[in-house]
């Protein structure tokens, strides 16, 4: 089977070391050998701290292999991280939406203020001191040659637990005691086999069990023991693990993306008015009476754009709330407009077909650029 990390996601179970602190920063470690012998430390050792952001995404680390890179370049990754403590094993965190930092994300990464101190940290800890002769060697050897931290995602679509969960012993029935426990490696599973071990433990209002419902799932991705048993599809998923009805997944998206301003919809606003420029955009305004852009096209006419940012794979709730609110100012404010929704990236095929079906033309942001596929 070939992989297809571009248009489908995957989930896999990571392994970290220990922390000694609750993943405050570095906790002198007790480890047999790899990156921490050497150099006294592990880039998951932070992962607890909830300051450590950049541009709205939460960053974090785990050590990683070709595959897991080829899934987190689109935004297509799950991790689900743990760790082995007196011969049980426990999840201490969940990432979904993860990307990879490249080496100008690392670069800005650590001018933010809750990375500057991050040499004093290393220094302070008894583990690095025992291996480097001098502070100054160590700040000729970090950060060359160390792609801490490896992993960012919207901070929505991570958690760390405050009490790491235990495991029992074979938790997923694969007949073998402990998930994957080399710090090196990975255990790729399905997303209803994260769905059980998280089950119970993820807040009510979390949005990461929609991401490992609703995502299509790559099966080429898979171990073949895996992939030779039926996996469930989304709404065998939904069945068996969705939220509680008292709050269902549209009314945390409303609580949650819409009712503050985030980062990401700046951000998303700021690309796409550059983008407009190179269709020739007119009379660009931008939010006014709670139209987020309006501009005039030749081709087109007047438009009226709605801007959602979303993650890959979580379309859905944004088109939801974006229908309604671009319709409204339509009907009420300018009747002969064209109404598009502007996405943060791709929604799927149905979700354009759908809004097509009401006029409503959409626009999705790419690595580069935008797409937009006009409604007749």
């Amino acid at each position: 089977m070939t992989l297809s990390p571009s248009t489908k996601f995957a989930v896999a179970v990571k392994p970290l070391l220990w922390s000694l602190n609750g993943y405050d920063g570095p906790s002198s470690p007790r480890v047999a050998g790899g990156f921490v012998r050497k150099h006294g430390f592990g880039g998951e050792e932070w992962n607890g701290r909830s300051d450590r952001t950049w541009k709205g995404q939460r960053v974090f680390h785990t050590e990683t292999k070709e595959k897991l890179d080829l899934y987190a370049k689109h935004g297509h990754l799950g991790l689900l991280m743990i760790a082995m403590h007196d011969d049980v094993q426990y999840i201490v965190g969940v990432a979904c939406g993860v990307r990879i930092n490249e080496e100008d994300d690392l670069a800005s990464i650590f001018k933010q203020l809750a990375f500057k101190n991050t040499i004093n940290e290393l220094w302070n800890a008894s583990s690095v001191r025992a291996r480097y002769a001098s502070i100054a060697a160590l700040k000729k050897d970090f950060p060359a040659g160390f792609d801490a931290p490896r992993w960012r995602c919207p901070s929505d679509y991570f958690h760390w637990f405050e009490e790491p969960v235990p495991l029992p012993k074979d938790p997923l029935g694969f007949g073998k005691e402990v998930l994957a426990k080399m710090h090196n490696n990975y255990q790729a599973i399905r997303p209803e086999h994260a769905l059980k071990l998280l089950d119970g433990h993820l807040p009510p209002e979390s949005l990461m069990r929609q991401w490992f419902i609703e995502a299509e799932f790559d099966e080429a991705f898979l171990p073949r023991s895996v992939r030779s048993k039926p996996g469930q599809t989304s709404s065998e998923r939904a069945d068996n693990f969705g939220a509680p009805a008292a709050k269902d997944p549209y009314t945390r998206y409303i609580q949650e993306k819409e009712i503050r301003v985030t980062p990401e919809h700046h951000l998303l606003e700021k690309a796409f008015l550059v983008f407009l420029r190179t269709l020739e955009a007119t009379a660009i305004a931008q939010n006014k009476n709670a139209i987020d852009v309006r501009f005039e096209l030749k081709t087109r006419g007047h438009i009226i754009a709605e801007l959602k940012p979303a993650v890959a794979g979580q379309t859905k709730y944004p088109i939801r709330f974006a229908v309604g609110q671009v319709l409204e100012y339509r009907h009420f404010q300018t009747p002969n407009a064209h109404p598009l929704i502007v996405l943060g990236t791709k929604p799927k095929p149905e979700e354009i077909k759908f809004c097509q079906s009401l006029g409503i033309s959409v626009a999705w942001k790419t690595t580069t650029s935008f797409v937009v596929q006009w409604a007749e």
